[in-house]
């Protein structure tokens, strides 16, 4: 085991597909480059800290293997160390995270047939927006995932810096956050490292598991896209990655109005039963945007600079759609509106109702204009970041 690990992941953001998928339609996902970053440190007892929720928990390691091993069940045990009392529906952000952490280092402990538990400082930052539809809690999952098995020594260490196709060029930089910077001494090294399919499907197992304790029965989309970048089409559970997905900079919109993805999904469902004369050819033509999407990402991929005016029509196209489908919001209305004044193309990206929107910025889009919108976003209330789709995924850094 060679300590300190420091591991990243990517966020997810749903290009068409939306709603759509519920009804057994296509779906196309792809990575997005605001990343969730995990620091693994040796330690003489196990700590978690999670800034961002404002999460500091430490155990004494033979103490806390000694209560869960006590126990006649040992989920319950770590529920309960969690902060997860019997009866609670609806358990906080907080405990959730917790309980993740501790179910996938006993379970990869128990796998890998540790003789004990290891002391580890674990911090995690990330770069994601949460609860706005941008698989946050995936990132977290894989994150924990990959920092685990790495450091248990279940995977190796990648031995050179390799980055796997689509990319055709190295990465930039990663914007590791400051305070992992600072906990390494300054002293981080901004490289990519990837590990190979085999130990990728691992990270990618353990991480639906954690995604399974905090959602139920996820698809299994958002781990995926976490671990293996560039893009995915997903239909009826076959995940199907694209081969050649081009990274493309996007403008990612966040107009902080509260979604609730089931509320939409309920909608939607009100409305096809109503209409589904009108709603089923709806959600057809959904699908056959995601379908021509994969092909003119695919000719990007290959050169072919004309499909980013095919690619900006088609968000419009989908837009209308999925204001068709009832989960449109004033608030994406607006974003679209300003998008539009700038020349630029926008959709909304999740359950809609609010959430996040995204914008397509084409290679030949002046800087003038993109801070142009940025401004108009910020006088509107809205949060923005400049950042890329179809990255890299789970990736090594130290």
């Amino acid at each position: 085991m060679e300590l300190p690990v420091l591991v990243s992941t990517p966020g997810k953001a749903i290009l068409h597909g939306e709603h759509a998928v519920v009804y057994g339609k296509a779906a196309l996902a792809t990575s997005l480059d605001l990343r969730c970053f995990l620091l693994l440190r040796s330690s003489s007892e196990l700590v978690l800290e999670l800034p961002d929720i404002r999460v500091r928990k430490s155990w004494d390691v033979q103490e806390l293997t000694t209560i869960v091993e006590d126990e006649g069940s040992s989920l319950e045990a770590l529920k309960r160390l969690s902060g997860i009392l019997p009866g609670t529906e609806h358990p906080s952000a907080q405990s959730l995270a917790t309980y993740a952490f501790l179910y996938l280092l006993f379970g990869i402990c128990k796998e890998e047939r540790w003789g004990s538990l290891p002391g580890f400082h674990v911090t995690i930052k990330s770069n994601l927006p949460f609860g706005a539809g941008l698989g946050s809690s995936a990132a977290y999952s894989v994150c924990l995932a990959a920092g685990l098995l790495c450091a248990t020594g279940a995977i190796s260490r990648p031995s050179t810096s390799d980055v796997k196709p689509p990319h055709p060029r190295p990465l930039d930089p990663p914007d590791i956050p400051e305070l992992l910077t600072s906990q390494l001494g300054g002293h981080a090294c901004p490289h990519w490292s990837s590990w190979g399919h085999h130990d990728l499907e691992l990270i990618n197992k353990w991480g639906y598991e954690a995604e399974k304790l905090m959602h139920g029965m996820p698809s299994g989309i958002d781990n995926s896209i976490s671990t293996f970048g560039g893009a995915i089409h997903f239909k009826s559970g076959i995940v199907s990655p694209l081969l050649r997905m081009p990274r493309l900079r996007i403008l990612l919109v966040n107009t902080k109005v509260p979604r609730s993805t089931k509320k939409m999904v309920e909608g939607v469902r009100r409305r096809h039963d109503k209409f589904p004369e009108v709603i089923g050819p709806v959600l057809d033509s959904v699908e056959a945007l995601v379908e021509r999407a994969q092909k003119e990402l695919e000719n990007i991929a290959g050169g072919t600079t004309s499909a980013y005016s095919t690619l900006e029509e088609m968000f419009l196209i989908n837009q209308h759609l999925l204001n068709a489908l009832g989960v449109g919001h004033h608030s994406l209305d607006q974003v679209l509106a300003i998008a539009l004044q700038h020349g630029l193309a926008a959709k909304l990206t999740g359950g809609g109702g609010g959430g996040c929107a995204i914008i397509l910025l084409h290679p030949d889009v002046a800087g003038e204009t993109v801070i142009a919108v940025k401004r108009s976003f910020e006088s509107a209330g809205f949060d923005w970041w400049e950042t890329q789709i179809g990255t890299q995924g789970v990736s090594l850094h130290w």
